[in-house]
């Protein structure tokens, strides 16, 4: 598969048209459909805002998967969201995902267990 065929993958991946992502990467669509026919190569600019869009770059460019890198268009969208904040909004929304993340935590800490008489899961 060549970085041409792995550009596009990942745009679909991302739920985009050629023209969304060449908006995003600040190209036009006929860069962006260059870069997928490989008729010439996208450069580093371009690679790091769809990187900060949640593209893997790693994968466009060598054909490996990043581990944790591959954001769903969901995590993307909260991403790009949560980057177009005000500072003070930005650390609500970290202090929310930590209080909710901590509360999945916990809850999930405290279920009973088969086997397991409730009085011992606290010890668990």
């Amino acid at each position: 598969m060549s970085l041409g065929d792995r550009l596009r993958t990942i745009r679909e991946e991302m739920g985009l048209s050629q023209a969304e992502l060449a908006e995003v990467g600040d190209v036009t669509r006929n860069s962006q459909g260059s870069y997928e026919r490989g008729q010439r190569p996208p450069d580093v600019r371009y690679l790091e805002r769809i990187a900060a869009a949640g593209a893997d770059v790693v994968y466009i460019l060598t054909g490996v998967r990043s581990p944790g890198l591959t954001l769903s268009p969901d995590e993307a969208a909260l991403l790009d969201n949560f980057r177009e904040c005000e500072e003070v909004d930005r650390s609500a929304l970290r202090q929310l995902a930590m209080r909710s993340a901590e509360a999945r935590r916990l809850k999930t800490k405290t279920r009973p267990r088969p086997g397991n008489p409730p009085e011992t899961q606290a010890a668990l």
